[in-house]
């Protein structure tokens, strides 16, 4: 049974199979979901999902950066965001929030976004990438971070991943937590420690690998949606998962205990209450809706019966109390 690599064991190979799986991904998603509504209702008709992903990582950046100055019309803007839906969720009141925007913001708003991230230092860090997407996200209606980091990787797709959440909730990705049902507040918070994620992942693996291109993986993952797999020690033990991982952590082999035990650097998997209590250990997600962990039960103490109240005296006796307070 196929299974999902976390992002911080995935290997350069199974990198490259899984990102040569996304024309595959895009064209079956064409046939099950037909192209939102753009602003111009024939072309919309006329393109799939699919072609309007072609549009947004070829003719689209080709055309922009041809430009004296770059920058986006109003018109593309729309059919961006209509990109950007058929790849994920539909929200139908941003096209009309879109459209609000005069010609005139948009050009303006994107060509400072555009500016600042030319001008920032090779790769721009993530603090330029922040300030950009606000160039963007403060003047144009109906533009968030999650479109307007599609907008950015327009001009950079090397070093600003688009905030899908099928690669938020992969590089994200931790143990214990919700995986693919991870929520998501599609705020620039979210976005900068997505971006620090996937810098790190592109370090990691090195040679060719781009932020578009471990966007694209994880977009291919999550319309999987196979589980994780389980996490590997990251040293020494690499390739061993579950039973295996924890056995070589107490130096067992087949059931017998090895002369030099091998102890990775970091567990498999950490022992939680529920492994040794039953209890449920809460979710470390700041978005849970549960509560902190719950308390451990005090042990069973004595109760004192309350004294019988005395008339004539207003005092408190034991838990009794007399007269007003």
């Amino acid at each position: 049974m196929a299974t999902t690599p976390a992002p911080n064991h995935i290997t350069l190979q199974e990198f490259a199979e899984v990102l040569s799986r996304y024309p595959a991904t895009m064209s079956a998603l064409s046939k099950t979901n037909s192209a939102p509504k753009l602003a111009k209702p024939d072309e919309s008709s006329e393109l799939s999902s699919e072609e309007l992903d072609l549009w947004r990582l070829n003719t689209l950046p080709e055309v922009v950066k041809a430009r004296s100055k770059p920058f986006l019309m109003k018109g593309e803007l729309q059919k961006l965001l209509g990109c950007k839906m058929a790849r994920g969720k539909r929200r139908q009141a941003l096209p009309k929030l879109i459209s609000s925007n005069d010609p005139s913001t948009v050009t303006s708003a994107t060509t400072a976004a555009f500016d600042n991230l030319l001008g920032a230092p090779s790769p721009p860090t993530t603090a330029h990438i922040i300030a950009s997407l606000k160039d963007l996200t403060d003047p144009l209606k109906g533009v968030g971070p999650a479109t307007a980091s599609y907008i950015l990787a327009i001009m950079a797709p090397d070093t600003v991943p688009a905030f899908s959440d099928e690669a938020y909730r992969w590089i994200l990705y931790s143990p214990g937590r919700e995986g693919w049902n991870k929520k998501i507040k599609y705020d620039a918070k979210e976005y900068r420690t997505y971006v620090e994620g996937v810098k790190a992942l592109v370090e990691r693996l090195g040679g060719d690998v781009t932020a578009g291109d471990v966007e694209k993986v994880g977009f291919v993952l999550g319309k999987e949606g196979a589980e994780f797999r389980s996490i590997p020690g990251p040293v020494g033990i690499a390739g061993l998962s579950g039973v295996d991982a924890l056995d070589a952590a107490l130096g067992l082999e087949g059931g017998h205990k090895t002369t030099t035990p091998t102890i990775p650097v970091a567990p498999a998997a950490p022992v939680t209450k529920s492994a040794v209590t039953g209890k449920r250990k809460a979710d470390e997600n700041p978005d849970s809706e549960d509560g902190a962990e719950p308390a451990e039960p005090r042990p069973a103490q004595r109760r004192r019966r309350a004294s019988a109240p005395k008339r004539g005296r207003g005092r408190k006796m034991g838990w009794v109390f007399t007269g007003t307070h």
